[in-house]
């Protein structure tokens, strides 16, 4: 059986994992795909990197400082691409490139509205992405 110590952080890991999939599904139902889907993934390599200084002490270089703070102007650029919040967010930063992927099949598929703001928020986060890992 696994220690005390080891249940407690399982459940409260899934605590949290239950709590954030309730507000991305709720995100989703409230926001467009294309702009709710990468706040939602782009914001985990923010929570890492906070959650890394407050509880483990790990400070970050200039270069990977400098992507998440791109990384979090990225997030309010595309939180605020229609001028106000829209409706009808190296641990974890390489799948965050799907953030771009989720655009392109919002406007694709979804025939959802990919104005040159939500162009230039996605390309900043990227960069941002891209320094979190140099």
């Amino acid at each position: 059986m696994p220690g005390r110590a080891a249940v407690a952080l399982a459940v409260t890991s899934a605590v949290i994992h239950v709590g954030y999939d309730l507000a991305l599904m709720n995100s989703y139902r409230l926001g467009c795909f294309n702009q709710v889907y990468p706040i939602a993934r782009g914001t985990s390599p923010l929570v890492v990197a906070a959650g890394a200084y407050l509880f483990v002490g790990e400070r970050l270089g200039a270069v990977p400082l400098a992507g998440v703070a791109i990384l979090a102007l990225g997030l309010m650029s595309l939180a605020l691409s229609a001028g106000r919040l829209a409706r009808p967010a190296d641990v974890a930063a390489i799948r965050e490139t799907s953030v771009i992927f989720a655009a392109l099949i919002g406007m694709a598929f979804l025939k959802e509205q990919f104005g040159i703001r939500r162009v230039a928020a996605a390309a900043v986060i990227a960069a941002g992405i891209v320094l979190i890992t140099a």
